[in-house]
């Protein structure tokens, strides 16, 4: 345990080392549409780089770089705001933002699509292909590195029996196969409910099933203190809230699994703990 913490601080200093080099390629003004492109952007290119990001760069409950956004541009993401920034590339997600993505490649400006992966394979390799559009590969390998080795000391640290778990969000939604809530369940060493249940996805979990399917342990997630709705209402329903208070719960800080990046290590590490409790 002691060596592969050594290893990934050994990693992490490496990484501050080489960053001048590393960003003297690449483009050089690049410009996010979304909370999950920030976070590659804040967490491999320097500020200099950076055109502007979304509104939610700096939002604690939503980016786990935040400390680094304060002071950086902001766009709202429109067409017209793009074009006078003039990026040498645009980051977004694959989904949404069509018509915008569309007038922006028309001009000639270069846009990176970020893709949902669901397996660490597929999240390093995702992390690796950005890495290489940013112009710092070798920046990106040593993240993946500190990553891995990370979630190779929560597995080697994993108690012996795995709880059964679910993932809540607000209107009673879940992740099942094939999404990487389910990976970052099984490195913390805990069995996804939703998985074995059959689901897949992305996807709904019935509050009769739920109860049926008898929870260890149930993680919230996307219940922000504040923030009221009707899907978020789904946490104070009575079966829920009687259930909460027979199992155990963890809510998970929405930073560490905005989506699909090396950060995940992030969520790994915040479950295992809270199983370990």
């Amino acid at each position: 345990m002691a060596v592969i913490r050594l290893a990934v601080l050994f990693l992490l200093a490496g990484m501050a080392a080489t960053t001048a080099a590393a960003d003297a390629e690449g483009p050089k003004r690049i410009a996010s549409l979304g909370v999950c492109a920030d976070q590659f952007i804040l967490g491999l290119v320097t500020p200099d780089r950076i055109a502007a990001l979304s509104p939610y760069a700096a939002d604690p409950a939503l980016s786990l770089f935040r400390d680094r956004a304060r002071g950086l541009p902001v766009t709202r993401g429109s067409a017209e705001e793009l074009i006078a920034l003039k990026p040498d590339l645009v980051v977004a997600n694959r989904w949404g933002q069509s018509k915008t993505l569309t007038v922006v490649e028309r001009l000639g400006i270069p846009v990176l699509r970020l893709t949902l992966p669901t397996t660490f394979a597929e999240v390093m390799a995702e992390t690796r292909r950005v890495a290489k559009a940013f112009g710092v590969p070798e920046r990106g390998e040593r993240l993946i590195a500190a990553a891995q080795a990370r979630i190779a000391a929560v597995r080697a640290a994993a108690q012996p029996g795995r709880p059964k778990a679910v993932y809540i969000m607000p209107g009673g939604y879940t992740a099942g196969r094939e999404s990487f809530v389910d990976t970052v369940f099984t490195n913390a060493g805990a069995d996804n409910i939703a998985a074995t249940l059959g689901k897949t996805g992305w996807t709904g979990l019935p509050l009769e099933e739920l109860v049926r399917a008898d929870p260890d342990v149930l993680v919230f997630g996307f219940f922000r203190p504040g923030k009221h709705s009707l899907a978020t209402r789904y946490r104070r329903h009575g079966l829920l809230t009687h259930l909460a208070a027979e199992k155990s719960v963890i809510d998970m800080p929405d930073r560490f699994w905005i989506c699909g990046g090396w950060f995940l290590h992030e969520a790994v590490s915040h479950l295992a703990k809270g199983l370990r409790r």
